[in-house]
């Protein structure tokens, strides 16, 4: 990308960052002082946490490796003791010691290892910024990336912020068998995962959401995307989901400041806080930005703002609780790219003309902005040995107006038919809500087990128009500021509004059959139904009519085996469905869409578990797709896909990353109709391939400067068009050369 940034974050300086996972106390206090008996406080918990808890409450520093303490629990402390006393007690039991340093702080290291032995200060940015090793998406039950019995993609901030991402598609290329597509004109997420397209919903910290957005990057912890099906979520695409991990606040302080600007005039602004107050007790986030950009095309400018409020609540014996508040405001161009020309000679293969590339179909008022609040509360409290309930409540609502053109038709001789057409009054509100228990033992084997429930309920509603048709023109010459807006005037207008109700139980368990071997058993039963209505206001055609209530049982089965530390062999079967479109306007009720998947896969980890390398095999089958022959409907179309994906992700050398991977998806449309029974579906690659290194240098003569260069390549050869007998494709690919500089430094011993 071309262009430059300035970045400036507010931290500890680079002397005090561990290598994954930093803790700190609030201040460094001498050793004298060090020795004095004082108060504590802290619950049961992560190790991690504990110890934050700790520096903060004993006015010390802790630094530690996060390798040492991750996945490590605590039983807590509370009572007089000196400092050395409290560290002392919390680490009983976990094989680790602490030592003094000479500022009076802590060192925590493994009990039979030497200060030679074990590197505590990196210089750079911390590794656990770049890898997610624990991810929220593909097991309800806490495990570790290596652990889990499937292909999950987890993209960490950091890597946004390193590629200076301003939406999550640019993200998507950098995942096997992931490709971006249309998006209604650059305006929703909108993706297909191994082959298979996703239809409207995108998860939010596990919740599955429909949106008429784009997700704002500036709320992203990590992206997570689950390749394939997991019975247990219900209804979602065979192909796999994108997670969107949001930000928490932590305990530990973090201050971040930003600010970007561009050759294509960018001005974008970026802010994060969060720390902990009240001794601990609670901690806060606050993150906000403001974009105001465009790209290449013509009358792109893009202006967007958000806002996020968050308070955490850490009781004791490990209970807690979470308020999150989102506010965000996108208004950007409706852009549905280039319209297509017909081969000579060809009735169904069509080629993009050679054109402007910055020339746009669309005039400038062709616009969507959409306007959304979102609310979340979590809650989590211990209920015995082992076990916690644990529920949230989510409420978002979305408006939106757009107003786009579309080209109905191009003549012989080139002319364009063009028509205005829009959707205003556009209100989307969903409710949704979990409960459920966590908890693990033993009854012949050891297990662990998570059940509960989830109801979600959505309502959306609109005011649909189309304008007269506009006749002038040519792909040539567009003419697009011609085009008048006459949404005013509408030739029709349609009232709509469809409810969406879902709710079922759910269960999913980890059962170690022995020391190397797992077995995960997982499943879910859904009752869904929902309501269209469709009253014409201007024009002929009104219905309104309701879905029947239905209901699904899902499943899945998943072996892991551990042939040895560090590698990961699996096998799952998982099913999967989607109840037929409740925005199809259609009569007719058909039992729901089923999907299901197999796949072998392997995971190996290396360098001390900072680069991991997995290969998957996969092979996924779609039915009961519906079809519409000569005016009538059928149950007969569907998809496959076989493939296999290759990735090696991590940060095996200090300061050096590395993201790259490799797809092929043999997907293959099935129908009733022999011109696309067995094709490439529509902008799906047969293979892909991504990779991106970036590497830190850090300048020591300056006290806080650092250097990072990044190099990306993304190819994605896509089916463009189809014929009986043949298919044709294009190559897409997207080279990235980035760099930049970023700047740290700390007062009073806080942690970036």
């Amino acid at each position: 990308m071309n262009g430059f940034n300035k970045r400036v974050t507010r931290g500890a300086a680079a002397a005090m960052l561990v290598l994954t996972g930093a803790v700190a106390g609030h201040g460094v206090a001498s050793a004298q002082a060090g020795q004095e008996a004082r108060s504590f406080d802290i619950p049961a918990g992560s190790l991690g946490s504990a110890l934050a808890r700790l520096g903060r409450q004993a006015g010390v520093l802790v630094t530690v490796n996060g390798d040492l303490i991750r996945s490590r629990r605590s039983p807590g402390l509370r009572g007089t003791y000196s400092p050395h006393e409290a560290i002392d007690r919390l680490l009983e039991g976990t094989g680790l010691r602490a030592e003094r340093d000479a500022r009076g702080g802590f060192t925590v290291r493994n009990a039979g290892l030497s200060e030679s032995d074990t590197e505590i200060i990196v210089t750079g940015t911390p590794e656990s910024r770049y890898v997610s090793q624990n991810p929220q998406t593909g097991s309800r039950i806490e495990k570790t990336i290596l652990d889990t019995p499937r292909t999950v993609d987890a993209i960490p901030e950091q890597v946004l912020r390193d590629q200076h991402i301003r939406e999550l598609s640019e993200i998507y290329r950098y995942s096997a068998n992931v490709v971006n597509n249309d998006g209604y004109g650059g305006t929703r997420e909108d993706y297909i995962i191994r082959g298979f397209r996703r239809r409207d919903d995108v998860y939010r910290d596990g919740v599955r959401m429909k949106t008429n957005g784009i997700v704002d990057p500036s709320t992203v912890a990590s992206v997570e995307i689950l390749k394939g099906p997991t019975s247990d979520i219900g209804q979602m695409t065979p192909g796999g989901l994108v997670n969107i991990i949001t930000k928490k606040p932590q305990i530990k302080t973090y201050n971040h400041a930003e600010f970007n600007i561009d050759n294509r005039g960018e001005r974008q602004a970026y802010a994060d806080f969060t720390g902990g107050f009240a001794n601990d007790r609670f901690a806060y986030r606050l993150t906000g930005s403001y974009d105001n950009g465009h790209t290449f095309r013509d009358d792109s400018g893009t202006r967007r703002s958000f806002v996020s409020g968050s308070l955490s609540w850490f009781g004791d014996a490990g209970a807690k609780a979470n308020l999150t508040y989102e506010h965000g405001d996108d208004n950007r161009p409706l852009d549905r790219g280039f319209a297509t020309l017909p081969v000579p000679g060809s009735t169904t293969l069509r080629f993009v003309p050679d054109l402007d590339r910055g020339a746009r179909m669309e005039p400038a008022f062709s616009r969507r902005r959409s306007i959304y609040n979102l609310a979340t509360a979590d809650v989590a409290v211990p209920v015995a040995d082992g076990w916690q309930v644990e529920g949230k409540l989510l409420y978002n609502n979305e408006r939106t107006d757009e107003v786009h053109t579309e080209v109905r038709s191009i003549a012989a001789n080139g002319t364009l038919t063009r028509q205005v057409q829009g959707n205003f009054d556009r209100d989307l509100t969903t409710w949704f809500g979990r409960v459920q228990v966590k908890g693990e033992g033993t009854l012949l084997f050891p297990f662990k087990l998570v059940f509960g429930t989830e109801y979600r309920k959505q309502r959306e509603s609109w005011l649909n128009f189309t304008g007269a048709n506009q006749v002038f023109g040519t792909l040539f010459d567009l003419r697009s500021n011609e085009i008048v807006n006459d949404s005013d005037r509408p030739l029709t207008q349609v009232r709509r509004a469809v409810d969406q109700e879902d709710y079922g139980p759910y269960v999913q368990t980890d059962i170690q059959l022995a020391e190397a071997l797992t077995l995960t058993l997982g499943g879910r039963y859904e009752f869904f139904r929902g309501d269209f209505v469709n009253q014409a206001l201007l024009g002929p055609g009104t219905a309104s009519f309701s879905y029947p209530t239905d209901q699904k049982f899902t499943k899945s089965a998943a072996l892991t085996y551990k042939p040895a530390p560090g590698w990961t062999l699996y096998a799952n079967y998982s099913d999967t469905f989607q109840p037929q479109s409740f925005y199809e306007n259609s009569t007719q009720f058909f039992p729901p869409q089923n999907g299901r998947m197999v796949e072998l896969g392997a995971k190996k980890a290396l360098f001390e578990g900072k680069l991991l390398l997995t290969a998957a095999w996969f092979g996924i089958k779609q039915d009961n797709l519906v079809e519409v022959t000569n005016g009538q409907a059928f149950l007969s179309g569907g998809q496959t896909s076989r493939g296999v994906e290759l990735a090696a992700i991590g940060s095996p050398a200090r300061g050096l990353n590395v993201r790259a991977g490799f797809g092929y998806a043999d997907a293959k449309v099935v129908s009733r109709n022999p011109a696309t029974d067995g094709q490439l579906p529509t902008n799906v690659p047969k293979y892909n391939a991504n990779a991106y290194v970036s590497y830190e240098v850090r300048i020591r003569a300056v006290r806080c400067a650092a250097w990072v260069v990044g190099l990306g390549w993304s190819m994605h050869p896509r089916a463009m068009a189809t014929s009986s007998t043949a298919s044709r494709s294009v190559i897409t690919s997207w080279p990235m050369a980035r760099s930049g500089t970023m700047c740290r430094w700390g007062t009073g011993g806080r942690s970036a």
